[in-house]
């Protein structure tokens, strides 16, 4: 054999192609389109849907404090009106502890 078949016979591969060898390969590029879609579908998505709860959160919580103002002014109303019935109340009792002071 001369020097030309030996590098002949290290350059030829004697191994049958299996696919085994791209192995590799192909899960680098199932995890890239994994990766694409986390980063230009996925992701995107939620970031939408998060924005949408988050404004729809905001409005109930808007609607929920216009209530609560009505119903403050109301439980004021309420309330001074309350008061002024005991005011008036307690003036009539003072006018008859006065009463009776002064009959007696």
């Amino acid at each position: 054999m001369g020097p030309l078949a030996i590098i002949w016979a290290q350059a030829v591969p004697t191994v049958v192609n299996t696919g085994a060898e791209y192995a590799g390969w192909g899960g680098a590029g199932l995890l890239g389109l994994v990766l694409s879609w986390l980063l230009l579908k996925h992701l995107p998505d939620l970031d939408k849907a998060r924005k949408e709860e988050r404004a729809d959160f905001l409005k109930a919580l808007e609607e929920q404090r216009r209530e609560l103002v009505v119903a403050m002014a109301e439980a004021r109303k309420e309330f001074a009106v309350i008061l002024l019935r005991q005011e008036e109340k307690f003036e009539r009792n003072l006018d008859k502890i006065l009463e009776r002071m002064e009959s007696t």
